[in-house]
């Protein structure tokens, strides 16, 4: 088997997981209930990336990788409806730079499982307004980043969001077997559509997608 001329081998990473110090989020608020997140862990520090992604990428590059895909934190880019932190958009601006730097192409994903406080307050997904509030969101990113990024992913893995949050109910907002799923589903849609459209008028030749997941079943005899 051989991949083609071009293929971008590479990894990925999400900005919860490996940020650190993520305080604005649901998932921040989430993880400090007992009984949420196995061992009663916590995110924290995490792998320390808003202070030292640089350590990371420098092993991308000994790993001869050619592209990485890391998600920008809505709750630290808008911590408060409609108010924009310029320090960490130059802070993002600085990462996806480094990764120029050493020969990698970033990917840029928009939202992956977090939303502000002040979001989920409101609403949330649950609510239609969530579509011109991450319309706006993702202008402002777009905006400020789109010279040092032409691949953009609009919403990570949303089925695997929406089944654990609304079916299955084991993650925020836990809504087990809602049908308010629906709801959710046609805003995720609707969000992803716009966020395509915002993005293409600040940078008309980017390629704008989205993650999905896919389980492969191979049948036996």
């Amino acid at each position: 088997l051989q991949f083609p001329p071009g293929f971008l081998w590479g990894t990925a990473t999400s900005a919860h997981q490996v940020e650190g110090n993520n305080h604005n989020n649901q998932w921040a608020e989430w993880e400090q209930q007992p009984g949420h997140i196995w061992r009663g862990d916590r995110s924290g520090l995490a792998c320390n990336w808003w202070q030292a992604a640089e350590q990371d990428f420098a092993l991308m590059q000994q790993m001869h990788l050619k592209t990485h895909r890391l998600s920008v934190e809505w709750s630290r880019i808008e911590p408060q409806p409609g108010q924009f932190d310029t320090a960490a958009l130059d802070r993002y601006r600085q990462m996806l730079a480094d990764l120029h730097s050493r020969g990698i192409k970033p990917m840029v994903t928009l939202h992956h499982f977090t939303n502000p406080l002040w979001l989920e307050q409101a609403g949330g997904w649950e609510r239609p307004e969530v579509v011109a509030r991450f319309q706006n969101y993702v202008r402002v990113v777009a905006a400020a980043l789109h010279d040092q990024c032409d691949l953009w992913l609009t919403i990570n893995e949303p089925l695997v969001y929406l089944a654990q949050g609304w079916f299955r109910g084991i993650w925020p907002p836990q809504r087990p077997f809602s049908l308010t799923a629906l709801r959710v589903y046609r805003h995720l849609l609707l969000a992803r559509a716009a966020a395509y459209r915002t993005i293409h008028a600040v940078q008309p030749d980017a390629m704008v997608g989205a993650a999905m997941a896919i389980r492969l079943f191979l049948p036996s005899n």
